[in-house]
């Protein structure tokens, strides 16, 4: 390059030169080449900050679950709480033994630092229900909610209340309606129309369905009678000890008073 360090000499002597960095005179009239400009080489711009690390949970573990009394777990987006159930839901979906191995536990993915500190032992994931939600209760009275700085967003002080963490009772089961039995169904009160009276012993020899019905009604209500649907003299006796129990007239047949009697 013209002026640079292998340059060929100079047919002109100089005059007063100047030295260089290496005490070589110079001439002050030689020009220099400026140097050859390099494209600055182009690269992709690092992904950092919550969007890297967010990929990376991703990535990793589809739950979202916010470090209990610790730091920030990345996870998933979730929408802010406004209730117990929609936290527990944000963090570990509502699972009350969830344990991912990640350093939080149970539906609340408490740490165990902050478990302990609440006087709790062994692991959240292993405590019943109501312990859990009785500690994330406590956990919120004393530190509020920023212990769940992405799912607890939208938590109020009237979630603080005694009791709030818990899930309410199932609701009974309502009352069932009585079953719609179509009119073709229906049983009929019995009386005189289905029946042809008078039955008297002069029917023994002859099947009635009207008299099979009358003796089976008599067995239901305590006078024992085969149901065989003849009007002999047993069915005659048994119609005279109902007709007496009643206060009718005692004639051992059966007419529509003493059909009446029986029925009802």
């Amino acid at each position: 390059m013209p002026g640079g360090r292998f340059a060929p000499p100079s047919a002109d002597r100089p005059t007063a030169g100047t030295t260089g960095a290496r005490g070589r005179a110079s001439s002050p009239t030689a020009r220099t080449a400026p140097p050859a400009r390099r494209e600055p080489r182009r690269s992709r711009p690092a992904v950092t900050g919550p969007n890297r690390r967010l990929r990376q949970t991703l990535a990793a573990a589809p739950v979202i679950a916010a470090a209990v009394g610790g730091t920030l777990a990345l996870a998933s987006p979730a929408n802010a709480s406004s209730n117990w159930a929609e936290l527990r839901q944000c963090e570990s979906g509502g699972n009350y033994s969830i344990n991912t191995r990640n350093g939080y536990y149970g539906a609340y993915q408490f740490s165990l630092s902050t478990w302990r500190s609440l006087g709790y032992s062994g692991l959240p994931s292993d405590a019943p229900p109501a312990v859990q939600d009785e500690a994330a209760l406590r956990l919120a009275q004393r530190s509020g909610f920023g212990q769940w700085p992405v799912c607890g967003r939208g938590m109020g002080p009237d979630q603080l209340a005694p009791g709030a963490s818990s899930p309410a009772p199932p609701a009974p089961p309502a009352p069932q309606a009585a079953p719609v039995v179509p009119l073709s169904l229906v049983v009929q009160p019995a009386s005189t129309t289905l029946a042809r009276l008078p039955f008297t012993t002069a029917l023994v020899g002859e099947y009635r369905a009207d008299v099979a019905s009358w003796q089976a009604r008599m067995n239901e209500i305590g006078y024992p009678l085969a149901v065989d649907g003849h009007y002999g003299p047993l069915s005659a006796a048994a119609a005279s000890s109902l007709q007496a129990a009643k206060g009718l007239a005692v004639d051992g047949a059966v007419g529509p008073e003493t059909w009446s009697a029986t029925f009802t």
